[in-house]
């Protein structure tokens, strides 16, 4: 028993050490950008989410035999921190997070980032039936990190200046105009039809910094040339250079305000790390609720099987003792009763370990369509024994 609970605290431990840990046998030979294996890449403990996944892990195919699904107490942890929904839905956050932080300090406002468990997995409170539905979780996760009284905006310290672009901005216009314009005297321009080149060559460059500086380089040229005979400079050259430096000198100024929103949203991030293993961990909790469930109503299909067994042999002995008169038929009458009361409790009994079958399944599986798995009775192998 022990062991057991060894076996399933070292995976979760796994998980925690890495939340695409499950990927790391199937991806180990594999490269990332930058050089490295998929496992260096992800030490961290919560890196972003891998792309989705809609199928099962190859673990779960790996229980069955002969048509059975033979589950112990950490398959079913893994399997959950494999496929449970629960957890994928909690991995988004930590990208929503990432993104808040680069909006950050680009210098735009937060938008926030849940930081609510997504819980009530079905199955996996103390009670036999629950509510919800759905596959692992079945409550919408409430709470966020950076919600203030008017939403995932901004929290009471968005009352300061907005801070401005800290992103490079590059601009430019590259303009060529070539026009044609029939006149009806040649008095003005000397020409019956005027011809005029007009090119445009404008460059700009802008960027903030969270010094509360503001720097703008423009560098501006035109040249318009035309046939009139009146004009006296064609072509007619323009360029203009200007640089600006824009220092706000009170409100504005110093890397603490205008840094606020990035200290924001790196504890924002930090929260929805510590909630991330948080998910974990009730996550793993409801599991452990579902297959304890699983092994109480295995046993408890036993002990209705073995307690039909003797009321059944009682009342085939009863019938022997009422055919040779040492027995009243009453008590046959009652002993016939108790048989059918013991397979009633059984036929009860039955039906909720295939219920919780369904549970564990539901819990530890992505897709449950699989004929396979839909129809393979879950065994669990691990039982709550009493140490001498």
């Amino acid at each position: 028993m022990k062991l057991r609970h060894l076996q399933a605290t070292a995976s979760i431990a796994l998980l925690l050490m890495g939340p695409a840990a499950q990927y790391a046998a199937a991806q180990q030979q594999q490269t990332v950008p930058g050089g490295g294996t998929p496992a260096q890449a992800q030490a961290n403990a919560t890196l972003p989410a891998v792309p989705p996944r809609l199928g099962n892990t190859p673990r779960l195919d790996q229980l069955l035999r002969d048509g059975k699904m033979y589950l112990s107490l950490s398959d079913a942890v893994m399997l959950a921190l494999e496929n449970n929904y629960d957890i994928a839905i909690f991995r988004l956050n930590l990208d929503i997070a990432d993104t808040d932080l680069l909006r950050a300090r680009a210098g735009a406002t937060l938008r926030g980032v849940s930081s609510g468990l997504v819980s009530n997995t079905l199955g996996g409170t103390t009670t036999t039936i629950t509510g919800g539905g759905g596959p692992g979780g079945t409550s919408t996760a409430a709470g966020a990190a950076g919600a203030g009284a008017s939403g995932l905006v901004l929290t009471t310290n968005g009352a300061g200046p907005t801070p401005m672009n800290l992103d490079p901005v590059l601009t430019s216009t590259l303009q060529l105009e070539r026009a044609r314009t029939p006149q009806t005297t040649n008095f003005i321009t000397g020409t019956f039809s005027q011809n005029q080149a007009s090119d445009t060559y404008n460059f700009g460059y802008s960027q903030g910094f969270i010094t509360g500086t503001q720097a703008t380089v423009s560098f501006n040229n035109s040249r318009v040339s035309t046939n009139s005979t009146r004009s006296v400079y064609s072509p007619q050259l323009q360029s203009s250079f200007q640089l600006r430096l824009q220092q706000h000198l009170l409100q504005g100024f110093g890397p603490g305000v205008n840094g606020r929103f990035i200290v924001q949203a790196k504890n924002n991030r930090r929260i929805v790390d510590s909630a991330f293993r948080q998910q974990l961990i009730s996550t793993v909790t409801q599991i452990e609720s579902i297959y304890w469930a699983l092994v109480s109503a295995y046993e408890d299909v036993q002990a209705k099987t073995r307690a039909l067994d003797q009321s059944t042999k009682l009342a085939s002995d009863n019938r022997k003792q009422l055919e040779i008169g040492t027995l009243a038929p009453l008590d046959v009458v009652n002993s016939d009763s108790a048989v059918s009361t013991d397979k009633q409790a059984l036929i009860t009994s039955q039906s909720n370990l295939e219920y919780q079958q369904l549970l564990i399944k539901q819990a530890i599986a992505r897709n449950t369509n699989d004929p396979q798995i839909a129809a393979a009775p879950v065994v669990p192998t691990d039982r709550v024994t009493a140490d001498g």
